[in-house]
Formats: C-alpha cells, structure tokens, sequence
C-alpha cells in the first residue's frame, strides 16, 4: 500500500544530530585550521624577511588560496560523510567534488547563519543566565537548520534513481521505488516536477519525475 512521504518533523532528531555532529567536527577542524594560519604567519614573515615584501605577499595570497580551499574540502568531506550515514545520499568523492560541495554548504550555511550572527553583535554583553538561556534553543534551532541543508546539499550533489512508475492518485503524486517496488505519495507545486523521496520501504532515496503533459 502507498504511503504518504516522510514529513519534516518526522526528520528532525536526524536533521539535529547531523547538524550537530557537523558543528563539533567542524570545531576541531577549525583547531586544525586555526594551527596551519599560525605555521604560514611564522612562513611568510620568515620568506618576507628573505625575499622582500612582494615575495611575501604572493607568498600570503597562495597560503590564503590553499587554507580556502582546504577549509571548503574538509567542509564537503564532512557533510557527505555524514549525508551518506544518516540519508543514504551519494555525492561524488574527489578533491574536486568535496571542494564544490563544501564551497556550496559554507556559502548556504552563512547566510542562513546571519541571525545568529546579528544576535553575537548587538547583544555582545550578555548575562551569563541569559547567555544560557538565549544558547540552548540556538544550538538546537542551528543544529536542525545546519543538518536539514546539509542533506539537501549533499542530495544536489548526489544522483538518484528514478522512479520505475510515477502516476496522479488524487491528493498527490505516487512514485515506484525502482529497488524496492514500493509507492511513495508526494505534493508537488505547480512549478516543480522533480523530487526527491525517502522509500518508506527500503529506506533509499529515489526521484519522481512528473509532467501533466
């Protein structure tokens, strides 16, 4: 019998603990980051004092090229990582992959991170209880929002199997898991005839592709 699709709420202990084994890994990874800057400061200032001001500057500029790249590298191998364990996602492995996905995710997660931000900025001097107080429903609002576009990142990367049988039944759109065989029912809007579902059957992610032509 066909099921309706998972609902968000149904997610979001997932969606939490993604987010929130993101923001720990991430943490010691920015400890990593923060020990590789001070070697290169140490390594320009030595090439600037041998080589002149502009050799240090190139210097500067390739350290800085290197540490974004690395930072966005490190940043897709978590989230795939994480996405491939927790939503069976299949993003391409690869410097070059790793490196798109994580320019993508730390782009889409600074903005949807600007409220947060904002809060740290007209709000430097908070009491400690109020810190406590304002900080646990952060972290719990921010490991959701961070874990649910972690995954959805990861799945615009990844490449799914379509769905072997796609019809209208009325209140939505039924798909076929093409490897289980079992039906998902989904909405779709009126200007989107592509999604991405969760089997309730073997638990495997799959499209359904629709056109009312």
């Amino acid at each position: 019998m066909a099921q309706k699709e998972r609902k968000f709420t149904t997610d979001l202990p997932k969606y939490f603990i993604h987010g929130l084994l993101y923001a720990i890994l991430g943490t010691l990874a920015t400890i990593v980051f923060a020990f590789i800057s001070l070697i290169s400061t140490i390594v320009v200032g030595a090439v600037a004092g041998v080589g002149g001001e502009f050799v240090g500057f190139i210097v500067l500029v390739v350290f800085i090229l290197f540490l974004l790249i690395l930072v966005f590298f490190v940043a897709g191998l978590i989230n795939a990582s994480l996405s491939r364990s927790f939503w069976n996602a299949n993003p391409p492995k690869g410097l070059k992959s790793y490196t798109g996905h994580g320019a993508a995710l730390v782009l889409i997660l600074t903005i949807f991170g600007l409220p947060n931000m904002a809060i740290d900025y007209f709000f430097p001097n908070l009491d400690s209880i109020t810190f406590i107080i304002i900080a646990i429903p952060r972290v719990v609002i921010y490991a959701i929002i961070d874990g649910y576009i972690g995954r959805w990142t990861a799945y615009g990367f990844s490449n799914f199997p379509v769905a072997s049988k796609a019809r209208n039944v009325g209140d939505g759109i039924s798909g076929t898991c093409p490897q289980c065989g079992v039906d998902t029912i989904v909405t779709m809007r009126d200007d989107v005839n592509i999604k991405v579902v969760t089997c309730h059957g073997c638990g495997n992610p799959f499209e359904i592709q629709w056109s009312e032509e």
